[in-house]
């Protein structure tokens, strides 16, 4: 499987990146699509960055998100000019960021087109973010239940905090309940915790949120 990242706002395959971010995320935890162009053009505080599949094995009935237990039914295999045209495609895509200053890196969205799902295709993603990341440890907000907990159990990731909160990302929406999780080894847990806000989010040590994540 081959990968690329976009090149910026003008790159062909951001439709379809948009397509499966839309139809992947709930708004609650989805940043409008004017802030992934922001970041695309260089002009965000932190430096995501996307990296897309290019190419991958033909679609079949699978029904997971990233890879095996998220996501709902499938609907069979497409016909051949779907095939076709989703071969031109971008079959998943990965949002992250590496903050080397702050020492970790930041995996805030990654997703699997339907008609590729179940094949691996997340996995193969992850691992190349890890790659990507590596030497830093990797982190990701987890929804607390369901099967996309188990999928990065099974990945090596495991928990910083449980009781973790994202701030709104859009003023229309409000704060999303997540746990925090990493991959890589994380020598103090509460301080990594205050890292991360500061750094992704520009919260401060006594904010309500850090102290909930902190146990306080």
């Amino acid at each position: 499987m081959n990968f690329r990242y976009l090149t910026g706002p003008d790159d062909p395959a951001l439709a379809d990146v948009f397509r499966i971010y839309h139809a992947s995320f709930p708004p609650e935890s989805r940043e409008p699509d004017e802030r992934l162009i922001q970041e695309l053009r260089g002009e965000y505080r932190l430096p995501f960055k996307f990296l897309i599949t290019s190419g991958a094995p033909s679609p079949s009935s699978g029904c997971i998100v990233p890879d095996e237990g998220e996501g709902v039914g499938g609907e069979g295999a497409k016909p051949a000019e779907d095939r076709a045209s989703a071969e031109r495609s971008p079959a998943a895509f990965a949002r992250f960021a590496v903050l080397y200053s702050a020492e970790f890196a930041f995996l805030i969205h990654i997703a699997v087109d339907e008609p590729w799902r179940g094949q691996g295709i997340g996995t193969a993603l992850l691992q190349r973010v890890l790659q990507d990341a590596s030497p830093l440890p990797l982190l990701v907000e987890i929804d607390r239940e369901g099967p996309v907990l188990e999928w990065y159990e099974r990945q090596g990731f495991h928990v910083v905090s449980e009781t973790y909160t994202q701030p709104a990302v859009r003023p229309e929406t409000g704060p999303v309940r997540f746990a925090l999780f990493a991959h890589g080894h994380i020598p103090d847990r509460s301080e990594m915790v205050v890292r991360f806000y500061q750094s992704v989010w520009e919260l401060k040590p006594d904010h309500p949120f850090v102290r909930e994540a902190l146990g306080a």
